[in-house]
C-alpha cells in the first residue's frame, strides 16, 4: 500500500510460492524519497496470498484468444507502480516511455515518441480491454486495480493485445524511447562552372588564285574551256583562351532529435579530395537547436581550374554537445554530385555555324557545303572550277565565328572572261550545175515462138458426129467406127509443130550519163564561197579544223 513519505514496493512473480509457503523478504533501497525493491535473482515474494491465483497462473491468456496469447510474462505488484520502475527493476528497459489513456480508457490517443508520435486505440468495457498501437509496439501493460498492479508483459513489443477479466480504473502502457541520433545532418550539392575570361583575339583573311596564265585574278576563258581557282582561309590567333573553375554549393540541415536543447560548436564542410567550403548558417557558430528543431546553413567550395568529370562527395561534419552535458560529439552528413565534361558544363555557344567548342572558332564559306574548324593558327584551302559559258565576276564571302563571339566577315574576288569566234559565211557564192543524160534499152528473150492450136478442125468434126450419134440414141462406138472407116482427108491436118505456150523474157536497161565536166574532175554539183573567222580575244586561238 502507498503511505507518505517512504513507500514499501514489493514485487511478486509467477515463480511465487505456494500460498501460506514463507518467502525471503526483498531487500529494500531508499532512492527519491521513496523506497524500492531491489530485483531478487529469485523474484522472491512478500509473504501474502494472491488475490488471483488463477489469473497469475495462467498470466490472463486464453488458448481460444490469439491477441491474449501474446503476452509474454505477468507481475502482480502490491502497489501502484509505473514503467519507470520497472525499468529500474530490470523488468523493461532503460529508458523506458510511457502512457496512460485518460477518460474512461477508450479512444483514440497519441503516444508521445521523441519529436514524433504514434497512434493508440482503446477499447474497455469494464472487464476486457483491447488495444491496437500500428507504429509503436508495446512492451509492457499496466492495470491499476487498488490495491494491486497487474503487469502484463510482451517481450520485444506487440501492436495488438487482450486483457480479459481486468477490473482497473487506470491503465499505463509501456514502449521503448525512439532509437534516434543525438543528431541529424542532411545536405544537398549541386555543381556549377565559372569561367576567368580569356584574351583570345581571332583575325581572319580569305584570298583567291588563279594559274599563272592568268593575272589579276582575272580567267579569259573560250566557251567550253574551264580554269580552277584555289581559296585559301587564313586564320590567326593570339591571346590566352577563357579557363573555367568549378563550384559546388547547397544547404546543410542540421536537426535536434533530442528532448533537450543542441549547441553546434563547428560545422567543417568540404569535397573528398577537393576543396574546402565556406559555411554560412545566419546565426554566427556556437548556436543552440531547440528540441524538434532545425536550423538550415549554406555553403559553397571552389575549385581554381574546373575539376575532372566525374561522380565526387560533399561532406559536412558537424561539432556538438547534448544538453549542459558538455560532451562534445561530432555527425555527420553527405552528398554525391556529377561533374561533366568542360563543353557540357558550360555549354556550347550557338552561331549559325551551330555549336563552338570553347577556345575554337569555325568558318563558314558560301562557296562549300562544309564547316572549318580552328583552334589557333592555321590555313585551309580548296579549290573550284570556273567555267564559260558566261562571264561574270565571283565575290565569295566566308564568316568565322569564335566561341567567344568575335566574328569577322571577309570576302575575295574572281572574275572569268568568256570569249568565242566569230564566224561568217560569204553571201556570193558560185553554185555550178550540171546536166545528166539517161540511155533506155529494151531486149527479149528470143526474136520468135511457133505455137500450134489446141484443136484441130478433125477433131472437132469427130467430137460433133459422137454427140449427134448418142443424141439419136446410136452407139457411140458404132458411129466412130464408121466415123474412122469414112474418113475425110480433108479434114485431117498435118501434124503442127510447137507447143500450145512459150515464155518470152524481156530486159530494160537505164544508163545514167555525165556531163563532160565531171569527166573532167570537178563534181557535177558544187557551191564555192568565202567563210570569215574573227578572234575578238586577248587570246590566241589555233584553228583546228572548219565544217560547212
Amino acid at each position: 500500500m502507498k503511505t507518505k513519505g517512504v513507500v514499501d514496493v514489493v514485487a511478486n512473480s509467477k515463480t511465487n510460492p505456494q500460498p501460506g509457503a514463507v518467502a525471503a523478504t526483498a531487500t529494500t533501497y531508499t532512492q527519491q524519497g521513496e523506497t524500492k525493491p531491489q530485483k531478487p535473482s529469485d523474484h522472491s515474494l512478500f509473504p501474502m496470498v494472491l488475490p488471483d491465483k488463477q489469473w497469475f497462473e495462467s498470466c490472463g491468456r486464453n488458448l481460444s484468444d490469439v491477441l491474449t496469447l501474446k503476452s509474454t510474462g505477468c507481475d502482480i505488484f502490491k502497489d501502484v507502480i509505473n514503467c519507470q520502475q520497472l525499468a529500474q527493476m530490470g523488468y523493461l528497459p532503460p529508458g523506458v516511455q510511457s502512457y496512460s489513456p485518460g477518460g474512461h480508457l477508450t479512444g483514440g490517443f497519441s503516444l508521445p515518441n521523441g519529436c514524433s508520435s504514434g497512434n493508440l486505440g482503446v477499447e474497455y468495457n469494464g472487464h476486457k480491454m483491447v488495444f491496437n498501437s500500428p507504429q509503436i509496439p508495446i512492451l509492457a501493460v499496466i492495470a491499476k486495480e487498488l490495491p494491486f498492479s497487474k503487469v502484463y508483459y510482451y517481450g520485444s513489443g506487440v501492436t495488438q493485445g487482450r486483457l480479459l477479466n481486468i477490473h482497473m480504473y487506470k491503465a499505463e502502457f509501456c514502449y521503448a524511447p525512439p532509437a534516434i541520433s543525438p543528431l541529424y545532418v542532411s545536405k544537398t550539392a549541386q555543381f556549377s562552372t565559372g569561367m576567368q575570361p580569356g584574351t583570345a583575339a581571332w583575325n581572319f583573311f580569305k584570298t583567291v588564285a588563279l594559274a599563272p596564265r592568268f593575272s589579276n585574278n582575272i580567267a579569259a576563258l573560250f566557251r567550253g574551256d574551264s580554269a580552277d581557282a584555289t581559296w585559301v582561309l587564313s586564320v590567326t590567333k593570339t591571346g590566352t583562351d577563357t579557363t573555367y573553375q568549378g563550384a559546388v554549393a547547397g544547404q546543410i540541415t542540421i536537426t535536434n532529435p533530442q528532448a533537450e536543447p543542441v549547441t553546434v560548436y563547428n560545422i567543417a564542410d568540404y569535397v573528398q579530395g577537393g576543396p574546402q567550403a565556406t559555411v554560412t548558417c545566419g546565426t554566427p557558430i556556437p548556436f543552440t537547436i531547440q528540441p524538434c528543431s532545425s536550423t538550415v546553413c549554406s555553403y559553397i567550395a571552389y575549385w581554381p581550374v574546373q575539376p575532372a568529370a566525374g561522380t565526387y562527395t560533399n561532406l559536412a561534419d558537424v561539432q556538438y554537445s547534448v544538453g549542459a552535458s558538455g560532451v562534445v560529439g561530432n555527425q555527420v552528413g553527405t552528398a554525391a554530385f556529377q561533374v561533366a565534361n568542360v563543353q557540357e558544363a558550360v555549354g556550347l555557344m550557338n552561331t549559325a555555324a551551330g555549336a563552338i567548342p570553347s577556345g575554337q572558332a569555325v568558318v563558314q564559306d558560301g562557296m562549300v557545303p562544309q564547316q572549318y574548324y580552328f583552334s589557333g593558327t592555321a590555313q585551309q584551302s580548296y579549290v573550284t572550277s570556273l567555267t564559260c559559258p558566261d562571264t561574270a565576276i565571283i565575290n565569295n564571302e566566308a564568316v568565322l565565328t569564335a566561341s567567344t563571339g568575335q566574328q569577322i566577315r571577309q570576302s575575295s574576288t574572281v572574275q572569268k572572261l568568256c570569249f568565242e569566234l566569230q564566224v561568217r559565211v560569204a553571201q556570193t557564192a558560185s553554185p555550178y550545175v550540171g546536166a545528166w543524160t539517161w540511155d533506155v534499152v529494151k531486149q527479149a528473150s528470143t526474136s520468135s515462138v511457133t505455137l500450134k492450136p489446141s484443136e484441130t478442125a478433125w477433131d472437132r468434126y469427130v467430137r460433133q458426129q459422137v454427140d449427134l450419134a448418142a443424141a439419136s440414141g446410136q452407139d457411140p462406138a458404132a458411129a466412130m467406127q464408121m466415123i474412122n472407116g469414112g474418113q475425110n482427108a480433108s479434114l485431117v491436118a498435118a501434124a503442127m509443130p510447137g507447143t500450145t505456150t512459150a515464155e518470152v523474157t524481156y530486159t530494160v536497161t537505164f544508163t545514167r550519163r555525165a556531163p563532160g565536166a565531171v569527166v573532167a574532175g570537178p563534181p557535177a554539183f558544187q557551191t564555192t564561197g568565202m567563210v570569215f573567222i574573227t578572234n575578238s580575244s586577248p587570246l590566241n586561238a589555233a584553228l583546228q579544223g572548219v565544217q560547212v
